[in-house]
């Protein structure tokens, strides 16, 4: 999404202002919530605005203020274990933001070991499969119309596409990485009208995969 998206939504003036606000909460409780092991809660809104401004390629602290430097949102996303991204149905607030269709950027996240995802639109969420190698437990309800786009959606580009590690036959366009540690999967409360061979091709073969759908 690009400037008319913002401009459009009435977000080009707010990212800086969305950004410094969890920059600072995150300079004052970062390392106290990561001490505790918790579930982080955010909401599309914010990791929108996290993603706009790295795309942006602005000075990490536009303000002046050590406090809102970006660099403590992407230190604390790296080292994060337990993530919770949970949108609205509708219009945010008194906004005309849609914030379950804003788009977002996952890949900050270098940590993860669970995440929980509800009122978004998996197609418009990046970055999610960079957590292939740690991620053991996902939850997206009330945000996909297909397992593939929550579990291979680097494979939408391609025809023919293959896990890696597996043995290649005919033509093959991809070899997408598999989810390593994954062993919960909850997709319930979707718009899925069936279950299709990315459940079965995309975890670890040796690992035992359990989904709610």
């Amino acid at each position: 999404m690009g400037a008319s998206f913002r401009e459009e939504t009435g977000l080009s003036t707010e990212i800086n202002g969305i950004t410094a606000a969890l920059a600072e909460e995150l300079f004052e409780k970062g390392e106290q919530l990561l001490g505790a092991g918790e579930v982080f809660a955010i909401r599309p809104l914010q990791l929108y605005a996290v993603t706009e401004q790295l795309q942006q390629g602005k000075p990490t602290c536009a303000s002046g203020d050590a406090k809102t430097d970006l660099g403590h949102i992407l230190d604390f996303t790296c080292r994060l274990k337990y993530l919770k991204v949970s949108g609205t149905e509708g219009p945010f607030g008194t906004s005309n933001i849609q914030e379950q269709l804003l788009p977002f950027d996952l890949s900050i996240f270098k940590s993860l070991h669970q995440v929980e995802i509800s009122h978004c639109d998996a197609k418009r969420i990046r970055g999610l499969v960079a957590s292939k190698p740690t991620l053991a437990t996902m939850s997206v309800r009330f945000s996909a119309t297909s397992m593939k786009e929550v579990l291979v959606p680097e494979a939408s580009e391609f025809d023919e596409w293959e896990p890696a590690g597996a043995a290649l036959e005919g033509t093959v366009t991809a070899i997408i990485p598999m989810w390593q540690a994954l062993t919960a999967l909850d997709l319930s409360h979707n718009s899925i009208s069936e279950i299709d061979e990315s459940v079965v091709r995309s975890p670890r073969p040796d690992q035992t995969l359990g989904v709610d759908i």
